[in-house]
């Protein structure tokens, strides 16, 4: 099977390695006018699309002859998850808000939910990806649906997958998640900055994006998975960039241990960073 090119959140990382989801129920004390989820046409009845937000969701069934690793949420759970986690970017994350609408701008955005992902064999566990491409198993499966995104054109499409292990995860884990790979990698993919930059370099970047609007979002800095998240992020996926500033930016180190992070002023020294990499 063919498998687009992608960017997995997986449990490489010390987060997803040291468990594969805490269940949060996040209430959203806010009323929105929202598009109704509607089925696709009689071939495809059991897709569910929708826009919220101005972004495209796409809801894909289980397979019913496939064993999965996980019990599943059902569709329209699914459907909903996906939905708080826009709203908690959206009312909290003002700067992640911006990102994601800048792409909307520039093309369609969209979000698909598919239990079976990942699309192949593999011994970690995978949250969500920005993808590139739609795969072609999946374009044959679901003709109506991703036929046209599959043909290219003019338009340009930023379309992040989230998983079975993903949408598992509370609101504000899966909206960092939607950050990670629409603000941060759908940004770097505008803008012509992934291919043939690091993947750790990448990584680093989306990771600090995802650092941003956990703080907008308020977590507990002291819970299990952010102490692992911030370990994740330091001591690995940044750790070239925190090296460059020890020996360029030596008076810019304590950025590293505030309870807080500066994330935007971290993201400006990273341009500096990636400039000095690049020459």
């Amino acid at each position: 099977m063919h498998t687009p090119r992608s960017f997995r959140r997986d449990s490489h990382s010390l987060l997803a390695r040291h468990f594969a989801a805490l269940i949060i129920t996040v209430c959203l004390a806010v009323v929105l006018v929202i598009c109704s989820p509607q089925l696709s046409d009689a071939a495809e009845t059991r897709v569910i699309e929708a826009s919220h937000r101005g972004i495209k969701l796409i809801v894909l069934p289980a397979r019913p002859t496939v064993k999965y690793d996980v019990s599943l949420v059902n569709r329209d759970e699914a459907f909903r998850a996906i939905q708080r986690a826009l709203d908690l970017i959206f009312i909290k994350s003002p700067s992640s808000a911006e990102k994601i609408e800048y792409l909307k701008a520039n093309g369609i955005v969209a979000i698909i939910y598919d239990p079976n992902f990942p699309w192949r064999e593999i011994t970690t566990i995978t949250m969500a990806a920005f993808i590139l491409e739609i795969p072609e198993s999946m374009v044959k499966e679901f003709p109506a649906v991703f036929g046209k995104i599959a043909q290219g054109g003019d338009t340009r499409h930023f379309i992040s997958v989230v998983g079975r292990h993903g949408i598992k995860h509370s609101t504000e884990e899966l909206a960092g998640t939607i950050v990670h790979e629409l603000a941060a990698h759908g940004i770097q993919h505008l803008q012509g900055r992934i291919e043939g930059r690091r993947r750790l370099d990448i990584e680093c970047e989306a990771f600090l994006h995802q650092l941003g609007a956990f703080q907008d979002f308020e977590m507990d800095k002291f819970s299990r998975y952010m102490i692992i998240f911030r370990k994740q992020l330091r001591n690995f996926n940044c750790d070239d960039f925190r090296r460059y500033m020890q020996k360029h930016k030596t008076d810019h180190m304590h950025l590293w241990d505030q309870l807080n992070l500066d994330v935007p002023q971290l993201l400006d020294i990273f341009v500096e960073y990636e400039a000095y990499e690049g020459g």
